[in-house]
């Protein structure tokens, strides 16, 4: 919870603001898996039976088909994998929406509860996949002349927030990755756990986040 406040993407509410217009407050928990995280429940029901994402627009499918994604993938001599760190945590929700993601949050039980509002794209909530997918069309919308290369990939080599492609030249790997890294950075987004086939003394010309050694 400190690394939201840390980042922004979350915001603690003045008094003044906690009974302001129509809001929803989602309840949250705790998951331990390889590590510990925070994981808020847009499925959950009020008082009257009804949760956030009874009322959300979920948005249309365009999410690429993942069979379709992954036999590409297996037709190339040379690959790489990677995925956008926090990738629904850097979108930003329209301010005026940002009510309907409140939570109650206090750090001890000494404390007393406050009010806070999520800030960015919450996981769990229904219209997330659609709002993901469609800040990464644009993306590629907008910067298609300039990362033709990258561009593609974008928009046929992911689904949701992993990519996977490939080349059948070790050159050309190297080259499109350092593009889509180009290209991912236009919204200030990052690529992490890389992972690539790619013969040793070529890693080290990937851009080295995860790559195995």
């Amino acid at each position: 919870m400190r690394e939201y406040f840390d980042l922004g993407h979350l915001r603690e509410l003045p008094p003044d603001e906690v009974n302001n217009g129509q809001r929803f407050y989602l309840p949250h928990h705790p998951v331990l898996d390889r590590k510990l995280r925070v994981v808020f429940d847009g499925s959950f029901c009020d008082t009257i039976g009804k949760s956030l994402n009874d009322y959300l627009f979920t948005g249309p499918s365009i999410q690429r088909d993942l069979f379709a994604v992954c036999l590409r993938f297996r037709m190339y001599k040379f690959v790489f994998s990677a995925d956008i760190v926090k990738m629904f945590r850097q979108i930003w929700v329209n301010n005026k929406h940002r009510d309907f993601q409140r939570i109650f949050w206090r750090e001890r039980p000494s404390d007393s509860i406050k009010h806070y509002q999520l800030c960015t794209v919450t996981y769990d909530t229904s219209c997330a996949p659609f709002l993901a997918v469609r800040v990464l069309e644009q993306l590629a919308t907008d910067h298609q002349q300039e990362f033709p290369n990258a561009t593609k990939s974008l928009q046929e080599d992911f689904y949701v927030d992993d990519v996977l492609t490939g080349s059948n030249i070790e050159e050309e790997l190297i080259q499109n990755q350092k593009e889509l890294i180009q290209l991912i950075s236009c919204a200030n987004l990052e690529l992490g756990k890389w992972v690539s086939n790619a013969p040793r003394n070529h890693q080290k010309e990937l851009i080295l986040h995860n790559l195995p050694q």
